[in-house]
């Protein structure tokens, strides 16, 4: 079971967290396993969201909290991000691609907030490059 609990839009990715029931580690999970497949769209088009980092554990939150990282931000014009998420094809799950024939195991929209295209505050001290 998946249960999607947030994003956090950073400068130049998305990480999305979700829950995983049972966790990955009760199934000799590691950093590079894959056991899942994200593909995110937006609305302003059909080209998918690259990722990285998938089905990373993080448990220092909890013991089924997972991160994979969508290595792009939404385009300003976006209003919303499209998941279809499909559990991997074993081949993935040993590290060997980002493949999945399966149906999907959920589908949902998230609601991007009307600020998220507007450019990042000034810290103090640091140069733009």
């Amino acid at each position: 079971m998946i249960t999607f609990a947030g994003i956090s839009l950073l400068r130049g990715v998305v990480m999305v967290e979700y829950d995983v029931e049972p966790p990955f580690r009760k199934h000799g999970g590691s950093f590079h396993a894959q056991y899942l497949v994200f593909h995110v769209t937006d609305d302003t088009g059909a080209e998918e969201y690259p990722t990285a980092w998938e089905d990373s554990e993080r448990l220092d939150i909890s013991e089924g909290r997972t991160t994979t990282r969508l290595d792009r931000r939404p385009p300003p014009a976006a209003t919303r991000l499209h998941f279809v998420i499909r559990a991997a094809d074993p081949a993935a799950v040993t590290g060997t691609g980002r493949r999945s024939g399966r149906d999907p195991v959920a589908q949902f929209d998230v609601t991007l907030p009307a600020d998220h295209g507007e450019p990042w505050p000034e810290r103090p001290g640091a140069s733009q490059t």
